[in-house]
């Protein structure tokens, strides 16, 4: 069993927040956030809170921007949301979140 400090914790918290990847170096385990596994978290959120609306487009250009990122993560990202049935993508057209996805 890994017994890890609040201090550590909460600087990796912090550093999550700022948009830097997290990494948790223990003795037998390294635990690493992809980008695009915080990339879908947010957006997840943003979605089942009422912040991105049913029906609204998401721009992955915009989104790449106001994350200071590229574009593969946030592709990859929807891949994710859109097995999850939070999004849906429309060939030539975007993708948008799911009119059920507050459910």
């Amino acid at each position: 069993m890994l017994i890890f400090d609040i201090s550590d914790i909460k600087y990796h918290i912090s550093r999550i927040m700022k948009g830097i990847p997290f990494m948790l170096t223990g003795k037998s385990i390294d635990i690493y956030i992809p980008v695009r596994q915080q990339v879908a978290e947010i957006l997840r959120k943003m979605i089942t809170s009422g912040e991105i609306g049913p029906g609204q487009q998401l721009v992955e250009r915009t989104l790449s921007e106001q994350l200071n990122i590229s574009t593969t993560p946030i592709k990859e990202a929807f891949r994710i949301l859109e097995s999850e049935g939070l999004i849906y993508t429309v060939p030539r057209n975007g993708s948008f979140v799911s009119d059920f996805a507050k459910d």
